[in-house]
């Protein structure tokens, strides 16, 4: 099921409807901004809808940038927005207790994010949580921060209990905001590790749930397996190219070799299936690097070396050629477009598609 997906990720409207209150409340939406955004709020009312999770980039895209809301990730996940429950939040409320909600997160966490994934391991001590999102290279750390501290908020919120966790990992460095990361998470809090990771004890993971409801939670997994089924569609040969080099990506290894070895045949057959689709291998890679590469610009914190990384290129002269072929312009200057007030035809322009190197 793995590549079953579809093709273009969506997310819980519910989600994206917290999002966009939070920003609001923050006065980041205002009325003058919204009606440039590409869906209205009133878009994502409905608690089975879903939205593009273009939706959801644009929005994280518009609160990382606003001076109003420098933690926006936590700013979103440890607050409870009641009118932003979709389904998956109304199942874990029923559950017997903690241990068997973070089973049923981990088993329907696709209904929330497609893009978003967690695993449940269990040692003698209790469970370790693992973060392991596919979420788009440039919002890794604030989807981390929102996800992670939602999950300590909702298990306070459930079991009406204080929760004391074990021990906090995280991927990224040291952060500025060290004094956040130490009110939600205590002071076990590790950076720069290989995995990020909650670790709570055997005691806090049986905690009881206080609205738990067999009757209603049965009621709702046989609801839930009906939209799982809408969620894991046959997606066409192009979709999954698309799927797995957007996941590896960053690592340098989204070769037609290594792609082809992800779909279980061997090169010849992929490019032979692609021809035969009128598709080519490196097209669709450079539109991926294309589709990703304006969301690095516009992050500040990434040098335009480090994005030649992130994009997979082997070295920094092999994205510049790459980049010219796009868009007319070295990346410096098309950041520097992005970030002053030119008019946005000034730097949507791309040249005819050229072979890439790298």
């Amino acid at each position: 099921m793995e590549f079953g997906l579809t093709a273009y990720p969506t997310v819980s409207a519910a989600a994206v409807l917290d999002l966009y209150d939070v920003l609001s409340c923050h006065e980041v939406i205002t009325p003058k901004n919204a009606c440039q955004l590409n869906f209205k709020r009133q878009d994502l009312m409905g608690v089975e809808k879903r939205v593009p999770l273009a939706f959801e980039r644009q929005l994280w895209a518009l609160g990382s940038k606003s001076p109003r809301l420098s933690n926006i990730g936590f700013a979103v996940g440890t607050q409870i927005n009641r009118n932003a429950q979709g389904v998956l939040s109304h199942l874990l409320s029923v559950a017997d207790d903690l241990r068997e909600a973070l089973y049923l997160y981990k088993k329907y966490i696709v209904l929330m994010n497609q893009c978003e994934k967690i695993d449940v391991v269990e040692y003698g001590w209790g469970i370790r949580i693992l973060y392991l999102t596919d979420y788009d290279y440039e919002f890794t750390q604030v989807s981390t921060e929102r996800s992670l501290s939602a999950m300590v908020t909702w298990a306070k919120y459930l079991t009406q209990n204080k929760l004391t966790l074990r021990k906090a990992s995280f991927k990224h460095n040291n952060v500025a905001n060290l004094p956040d990361y130490l009110t939600i998470f205590g002071d076990k809090v590790c950076f720069n590790q290989k995995e990020t990771f909650l670790d709570i004890s055997n005691s806090v993971a049986s905690l009881k749930i206080k609205s738990a409801n067999a009757y209603i939670k049965n009621m709702l997994v046989k609801r839930i397996e009906q939209e799982m089924k809408v969620l894991y569609i046959d997606a066409s040969l192009r979709d999954k190219v698309i799927l797995i080099i957007r996941q590896y990506l960053h690592s340098q290894t989204c070769s037609s070799d290594f792609v082809a070895h992800k779909l279980n045949m061997s090169r010849q057959t992929l490019h032979r299936k692609l021809t035969k689709e009128g598709l080519n291998f490196k097209i669709i890679l450079s539109e991926v690097r294309q589709e990703k590469v304006i969301g690095y610009l516009l992050n500040k914190s990434h040098s335009v070396e480090s994005i030649g990384s992130m994009l997979g290129f082997k070295d920094a002269s092999s994205f510049y050629r790459a980049f010219k072929s796009w868009f007319n312009m070295t990346p410096k200057m098309y950041r520097l477009a992005l970030l002053s007030s030119e008019e946005p035809e000034m730097i949507t322009t791309s040249a005819p598609l050229a072979q890439e190197q790298g």
